[in-house]
């Protein structure tokens, strides 16, 4: 609603920012099944919104660290959120990389993704655990 009210009026008091997207993200991370899911698409277009110009929409390493919560809260139900943790965070290290100072991972981030991969029953996660730690 707050898109379609902004778009219609122009008013700056209903454009959806990174406190709005960043509530929306923690409840939808939190949800349970398929929230996950959500969340990651909400960070999605946060990010279009931020590369596009929309300096409002800038991500932030809390942001991501609640969507890789989210997975990782997720990954003993489901299959596949350890490797969704673990390519998040590898999207994260790279904008890191390339100068976006605000998605700097943390060891909370790190030590989330390492608890989505502890819980993953995938083969490869503990070897994926591995290369994260070294």
């Amino acid at each position: 609603r707050m898109h379609v009210l902004h778009a219609s009026s122009g008013s700056a008091y209903v454009k959806a920012d990174k406190i709005s997207y960043g509530h929306a993200i923690r409840a939808w991370a939190k949800s349970g099944k398929g929230g996950p899911e959500k969340a990651a698409r909400l960070l999605k277009t946060m990010l279009a919104r931020y590369d596009a110009g929309d300096d409002d929409c800038r991500p932030s390493t809390y942001v991501y660290n609640n969507v890789l919560d989210g997975f990782a809260n997720a990954s003993g139900r489901a299959r596949g959120y350890g490797k969704k943790a673990e390519s998040l965070l590898y999207a994260m290290e790279e904008r890191f990389l390339s100068g976006d100072t605000d998605v700097k991972p943390s060891l909370v981030t790190y030590n989330i993704v390492l608890k989505a991969l502890s819980r993953s029953s995938e083969k490869w996660a503990p070897q994926q655990a591995d290369a994260i730690l070294s």
